[in-house]
């Protein structure tokens, strides 16, 4: 598999300028971090303006979760899943067969984990993730790329003692997000985190099931643990085109049903655009492209159809939601 895209150069003239005059880099490659940073300031026009930054290569990225509003941390990926822009020596190249470490590999665009305390998970047992107003994701000791540690200086003048001070105490860390949760079991299924409900140290694949298993609402209720549910989608346009369905591939069996249901949602186009533009572009251009989606959700049998229900009622999630959004993820492949 290819390494996933860590950095990424952006083509906006005022943003090559904006780097080589303040950030203390030895190149204009940057962190999609740092580009969410520098598209709030206005030097970053748009999410597809960036290229590879693999020398020689000049294949076009897209910035996924760019703007701050944004419910996930912002990642590079590939703008064209037909074509492999990239060139045969190219370390991001799809075709690539060189093979990462896949639990020592640590990557500028994931996380960096402290060895001081515990990593606690935050997902609720009968609310599922909540979400959080500030962009950072996940609280404690983080480990910033030199470029970061650089805009960060430009903008807030943090006083290095009080860092060197607060980095030697010992703290916890959170995962906070689904997309938290999800990076880290890709990473390392045995990473050992502490629940909200247990005292004792679990490796995260604990909380990962097939979608196969999720349960319905009742069940749900009567539960005493919430898991994360995953499986291979696709995506279908339905009539309202401010809309766009997610739709699980394998079939699901209801018990005293014999029909079979392939469990799907209905979500806000426009999340979409903001959180998986090239995920809605490549579907809008014909390409069949299926990815792993991620939810918390229970079941919710709606008539011929088998959906989703809200966390706080026996009721069909709702499109535009904040729990729907806090508590779905994809993830493409490299």
């Amino acid at each position: 598999m290819a390494k996933l895209i860590d950095k990424a150069i952006p083509t906006d003239e005022e943003a090559i300028k904006y780097i080589n005059k303040e950030l203390d880099t030895s190149g204009v490659d940057i962190t999609a971090i740092v580009a969410r940073k520098l598209f709030e300031k206005g030097y970053i026009k748009d999410k597809r303006n960036f290229i590879c930054s693999t020398e020689g290569c000049k294949a076009k990225i897209t910035c996924r979760s760019l703007p701050a509003i944004s419910k996930n941390s912002p990642a590079f990926v590939n703008q064209s899943y037909s074509e492999n822009e990239h060139i045969k020596e190219c370390q991001y190249n799809p075709d690539s067969r060189d093979k990462l470490e896949p639990t020592k590999k640590k990557n500028s665009t994931q996380f960096s984990y402290s060895k001081t305390g515990d990593t606690v998970s935050d997902l609720s047992v009968k609310k599922g993730f909540l979400g959080e107003d500030s962009p950072n994701k996940i609280a404690g000791k983080v480990e910033s790329t030199p470029e970061e540690k650089a805009d960060t200086h430009a903008v807030s003048r943090t006083d290095k003692n009080d860092n060197k001070n607060r980095s030697s105490k010992k703290v916890n860390q959170h995962l906070k997000t689904l997309q938290d949760h999800v990076e880290v079991y890709k990473v390392d299924p045995e990473f050992l985190i502490i629940t909200k409900k247990g005292k004792r140290q679990i490796p995260i694949k604990f909380l990962f099931r097939s979608i196969k298993r999720n349960i319905f609402f009742d069940e749900f209720t009567a539960s005493h643990y919430t898991y994360i549910y995953y499986g291979n989608a696709k995506l279908s346009q339905p009539e309202n085109r401010n809309v766009i369905r997610v739709m699980f591939k394998k079939p699901i069996e209801v018990e005293g049903n014999s029909k079979k249901f392939w469990p799907a949602l209905i979500i806000l186009k426009e999340f979409f655009e903001i959180e998986y533009p090239d995920v809605l572009e490549a579907f809008e251009q014909g390409n069949d492209i299926s990815f792993e989606a991620f939810i918390t959700l229970p079941f919710f049998l709606n008539g011929e159809y088998l959906n989703f229900s809200s966390f706080n009622k026996d009721m069909l999630i709702e499109p535009f939601s904040d729990e729907l959004y806090n508590n779905f993820y994809i993830r493409t492949k490299a």
